[in-house]
């Protein structure tokens, strides 16, 4: 029972937690081999042992299986219950790719935002205004209408160019929206909102939203709400007056039509800029990809359910859900039918 609790297991939780992916295929030969080869000690030596002493035989064996066990409980890093802060620190940078170099942080957010109701007007400030201002760095974003109430709309820059005093002067007498562009949306839609676009979500939207990794929002207008001390919840005018762009949003370049760059699957180019690259992928049937060395890939699945195949691990993932494969991870498969957003650096 003590071989079966401590040396049995230890190449099992090897193989499933201590090794990269990109060294998994040697590492787990070698601690087979290691496996095999304490077994052959075991029968080999027990029967000739014991026959000389059975209680030595016991202790001997006694304090292997102690030391077994003390290795596992403190030196195989357990991933369950852990953030994925906590694990990637624990595997360092390597996970997240070449391309993440360039970054002092984790740099992607990746969030599902359902507003049952008008959320409030807001603005991001660009890197440089909110790394001398606030101490971190700016947003920019990216959203995806995942589904929408019928008539839903967001309201995404301005109609025309406006003055900095009339902005001010809006915000100030709560005509605002008066001048602010809304857009009726659809699901499938795609919105690239670059700092300094001001934007709000519209009531009835669910949307996957993919985001430089900062907390610096300038809130606008806020509907007039207040918070739970009574009183009307803050606004940053004067920040949001510096950082806003008051000229109609510039179109930003994406794909309008599938590509055939995952082998099975159908893929549209949703956004790609320096913080982050977003595909949509349909998959209906069996799909072949591929992580490589430069970055992580994140996906999320907006419908159905899928099975993912690594190596010889399997994971099913169903809507809603979000699977972080570590760069170098190679091939991997997935199999079933939905649809989710994948992104990388």
């Amino acid at each position: 029972a003590s071989f079966m609790f401590s040396w049995g297991p230890i190449c099992w939780v090897l193989i499933a937690e201590i090794f990269p992916n990109t060294i998994r295929g040697g590492a787990v030969a070698i601690a087979v081999a290691f496996q095999w080869i304490s077994n052959f000690l075991v029968s080999s030596t027990f029967v000739p042992l014991y026959n000389w002493s059975p209680a030595f035989t016991y202790a001997l064996y006694g304090i292997f299986c102690l030391v077994a066990a003390v290795f596992v409980w403190r030196l195989v890093p357990e991933t369950k219950g852990k953030t994925l802060e906590d694990w990637v620190t624990a595997q360092k940078k390597d996970v997240l790719g070449t391309h993440v170099e360039k970054f002092p942080y984790f740099p992607l957010l990746i969030k599902l935002i359902d507003a049952r109701g008008n959320l409030s007007v807001q603005v991001h400030p660009d890197n440089e205004y909110a790394q001398r201002v606030e101490g971190e760095y700016g947003k920019t974003e990216m959203w995806y209408i995942v589904d929408c109430e019928p008539g839903a709309s967001l309201l995404y820059g301005f109609k025309d160019k406006i003055s900095k005093e009339e902005f001010e002067r809006r915000i100030q007498d709560n005509t605002l929206l008066d001048v602010c562009n809304r857009v009726p949306v659809h699901k499938g839609d795609v919105f690239f909102i670059d700092s300094g676009t001001l934007h709000a979500i519209g009531k009835g939207i669910l949307i996957c939203e993919i985001q430089q990794n900062s907390n610096t929002t300038y809130r606008i207008y806020d509907y007039g709400r207040v918070g739970k001390d009574g009183k009307p919840r803050e606004l940053h005018v004067a920040k949001a007056l510096d950082v806003t762009n008051l000229e109609p949003p510039k179109a930003h370049p994406m794909m309008t039509t599938d590509m055939d760059i995952f082998a099975g699957a159908k893929a549209r180019l949703l956004a790609s800029c320096e913080y982050f690259t977003t595909y949509h992928v349909a998959i209906d049937g069996k799909a072949h990809l591929f992580c490589g060395d430069d970055s992580f890939q994140s996906f999320t699945v907006l419908s159905g359910k899928l099975e993912l195949t690594a190596g010889d691990d399997e994971v099913t993932y169903q809507k809603g859900e979000t699977a972080f494969l570590s760069a170098g991870l190679g091939k991997y498969t997935l199999k079933g039918e939905g649809d989710l957003i994948l992104s990388k650096l």
